[in-house]
């Protein structure tokens, strides 16, 4: 993966992708910033203070700073903004999720967005969309009315 500035990435596997752009990135002049919390994958305000610390560290080199997560707190989104704005000189910052609505309207605004696409096999909808009427979508509804959240 060639990375010539900032960018968000939106993947289904967070750690996948990680290990595929630290082969192609220089090892001494990457910084990963992540939850290392198994069971809470969210990134945090800390982890902002934390990604504003290593912009800022002077460096004549390109230097990658990659922030993971499921999730981006609102406010750790905030504490970045002006850095994603105006990164330091060198500074390129790779943002990794799982979902554009979990990245705020103003970072979206200011970075690349790519959707990497997994090769997941996806189950068929049964629903005809194409002719739909309100018969075909009681049925369907009736079919289905006893599925639980995570099924659906």
């Amino acid at each position: 993966m060639n990375i010539t500035s900032s960018i968000i990435l939106i993947a289904s596997d967070i750690e996948e992708i990680l290990r595929q752009l630290l082969s192609s990135l220089p090892k001494h002049f990457t910084k990963v910033i992540k939850n290392e919390d198994d069971n809470k994958k969210e990134f945090l305000q800390m982890h902002s203070r934390q990604a504003i610390k290593e912009a800022y560290l002077a460096s004549n080199k390109t230097k990658y700073i990659i922030l993971c997560g499921s999730t981006f707190r609102i406010e750790a989104q905030n504490t970045l903004l002006k850095v994603l704005e105006e990164p330091p000189k060198n500074k390129y910052f790779i943002l990794i999720t799982e979902s554009k609505s979990s990245i705020l309207p103003t970072i979206k605004s200011r970075l690349p967005i790519t959707v990497l696409h997994d090769n997941k096999n996806r189950e068929i909808f049964k629903l005809d969309i194409d002719n739909l009427n309100l018969t075909k979508v009681y049925k369907f509804v009736q079919e289905n009315n006893r599925l639980s959240s995570i099924e659906c």
